[in-house]
């Protein structure tokens, strides 16, 4: 019986190493990564581009695309002209901060400067 025990807290401390760490176990300072940006902001089931540019968004949620285009601009791009990466994220960055404060033709702004396609070219 005791080396059935033995065996099972042997078996489960080594299932507890090999299973990967929560990625917010560092803490709530943790900063999201390109990807989950991209994620959040422009994926279901959030969208938080879509509803921002489309006048649908909470306060809460402008101001949760605003704070995750910071973290996209405080990163670095795996691939690509470091100066392409600041300057499309400061440019998606201000179309964000412009439509969450209400500011006319913002969402319009923000539609062109969020260009997909442009930044996958440069950066991906």
């Amino acid at each position: 019986m005791k080396t059935f025990q033995l065996w099972l807290v042997v078996g489960g401390c080594l299932i507890s190493l090999l299973a990967p760490a929560p990625r917010n176990a560092v803490g709530a300072d943790a900063k999201p990564t390109i990807k989950e940006i991209m994620q959040t902001a422009h994926k279901k089931p959030k969208e938080l581009l879509k509803k921002v540019a489309t006048g649908a968004a909470t306060d809460a949620e402008k101001a949760e695309l605003v704070k995750l285009y910071q973290a996209l601009a405080a990163l670095r791009p795996a691939r690509g002209d470091t100066a392409s990466w600041e300057e499309k994220t400061k440019s998606l960055l201000s179309a964000a901060r412009a439509a969450a404060e209400g500011k006319p033709d913002a969402a319009a702004e923000l539609n062109r400067v969020a260009n997909c396609a442009a930044c996958h070219k440069a950066h991906q």
